[in-house]
């Protein structure tokens, strides 16, 4: 019977892809926590997902179009009350100087 892993169990699927697969001790466990905490915002803030929106061809030349990031996708679901959509405003601010 094939299993297939839980969106919980992924949680540390971006940490490990950074700091690598080898085995860790207990001491490093503050600073994996403190790497998941950047990588986070990181990859909901700023790194914008390969998801493909369209792709046109005009002769030999395809155009793709990729989404953005999954901070800007759920800003424009509408899904969020204003008081929410204020407090991640200001988080990506906090986390995105140049902006």
């Amino acid at each position: 019977m094939a299993q297939t892993m839980m969106p919980s169990k992924k949680n540390w699927a971006v940490v490990r892809r950074l700091v690598g697969y080898d085995r860790l001790e207990w001491p490093a466990l503050p600073a994996l926590e403190r790497i998941h905490d950047l990588a986070g915002d990181y990859i909901n803030f700023l790194h914008p997902v390969r998801k493909l929106v369209s792709k046109t061809c005009s002769g030999p030349r395809v155009t793709r179009r990729y989404d953005v990031t999954p901070f800007h996708r759920l800003l424009d679901s509408g899904a969020l009350s204003i008081k929410t959509t204020n407090q991640l405003n200001k988080r990506s601010k906090d986390i995105d100087r140049i902006d």
